[in-house]
């Protein structure tokens, strides 16, 4: 059972953190701004569901790997610019119609949902954050781990 002070102050810092924007925040916005709130909230639910993938790999010890390993931390880290420069350069070159309202290169929920979700998987701060934040509110003395 976790301590209410425990629960309390990770509460706290997790409401503060999020109110932060970042690459994840930015991206919602501008496809909400382009493509409508049904996309926005569609790409929010991809980066929901990474979350508790990660949330999962800390709890299995599976991001431990990240910190100890510098190959597979750096192989995410590159991983995670190339799809931010891909985004980028969607974004550069993509035609003035799409800015317009122009619906007939709308991409699908699926598509949306996975450009949300691989958004969130390869951005290395997440990782970080996990690896950083999550085991100081883990005791084991108090029972399963993953619970």
């Amino acid at each position: 059972m976790v301590h209410l002070e425990t629960m309390l102050v990770s509460v706290g810092i997790t409401t503060a953190i999020a109110a932060v924007p970042g690459s994840d925040n930015i991206f919602v916005l501008t496809q909400s701004a382009v493509h409508g709130r049904i996309v926005g909230l569609i790409i929010t639910v991809g980066i929901a569901l990474d979350l508790f993938v990660h949330t999962t790999a800390v709890a299995l010890g599976v991001a431990v790997i990240f910190k100890t390993s510098q190959y597979a931390f750096s192989t995410l880290k590159y991983a995670g610019a190339a799809y931010l420069l891909y985004l980028a350069w969607q974004a550069f070159t993509a035609s003035q119609g799409n800015f317009k309202g122009d619906k007939s290169k709308f991409e699908t929920a699926p598509k949306q949902f996975l450009r949300g979700f691989i958004l969130c998987i390869a951005n290395p701060k997440i990782t970080i954050f996990f690896l950083a934040f999550l085991p100081q509110f883990v005791v084991s003395g108090n029972g399963s781990v993953i619970a």
